[in-house]
């Protein structure tokens, strides 16, 4: 299975280069994401040009869209796996301090903030957006993955940076991490506009990353701090 980070290749003629399985995958996505679950019909992916025999096996629209969620989930923890590497093995390991935890906190955001958003892995990260969209049986798949592979490391990565250890707590930062690095790669334009509307120029994505990471961190520090000011 490709990387999360690989975007789709094309021969010299223009066309995809992908397998039959990597472009039904996309294709799905892609309905998913901008169509909603209405949009991924077997006749829609038909029309696309998708493999006949990858269809013939996915008769429904309800399995088209499981098999489309279930590969993404297995996505989303190969993708993961490096990113939360670090941290989760100083999570296991016995010898911890405020400073150490708050630089491997700093990392995992980083590394996070940096995956979801780069161009390639927005596809991605629209279909996850997208839970409400699905039916009630299929809306769970990839919150679970994300739960499993980032979210549960970042919790314990809070609640290791924390002066008082609260579970709750932890649990609403990690959901407002996601929500705000979500943001940014959902609404791009938006993210644009507000920045050249201020500085006049395009946004250097990488001083964002930066920017969002150093705003995360010292929300987090400060929402967990004994002495904080509410």
């Amino acid at each position: 299975m490709p990387n999360f980070n690989f975007g789709t290749a094309y021969n010299m003629s223009g066309q995809t280069m992908l397998n039959p399985e990597d472009q039904l995958l996309e294709m799905s996505l892609c309905a998913l994401a901008y169509g909603g679950y209405q949009a991924l019909t077997v006749a829609n992916m038909r029309h696309a040009g998708a493999d006949e025999a990858l269809l013939a096996l996915l008769r429904t629209r309800e399995k088209l869209c499981k098999w489309a969620l279930d590969e993404t989930a297995e996505r989303i923890r190969l993708a993961y796996e490096p990113v939360t590497e670090q941290a989760r093995v100083y999570l296991a390991g016995s010898e911890k301090s405020q400073d150490e935890s708050i630089k491997q906190l700093e990392r995992l955001l980083y590394r996070h903030i940096h995956l979801c958003l780069h161009p390639k892995n927005r596809i991605y990260v629209l279909a996850a957006a997208n839970e409400a969209q699905l039916p009630q049986s299929l809306n769970d798949i990839l919150p679970k993955a994300l739960q499993v592979s980032f979210c549960d490391v970042l919790e314990e990565m809070i609640l290791s940076v924390a002066q008082v250890k609260k579970q709750k707590e932890a649990a609403m930062l990690a959901a407002s991490v996601c929500a705000c690095v979500q943001f940014y790669a959902v609404q791009p334009e938006l993210t644009k506009c507000m920045f050249m509307a201020k500085t006049r120029h395009e946004p250097n994505y990488a001083e964002v990353e930066d920017m969002l990471n150093n705003m995360l961190l010292r929300s987090i520090v400060a929402n967990t701090a004994i002495n904080k000011a509410f």
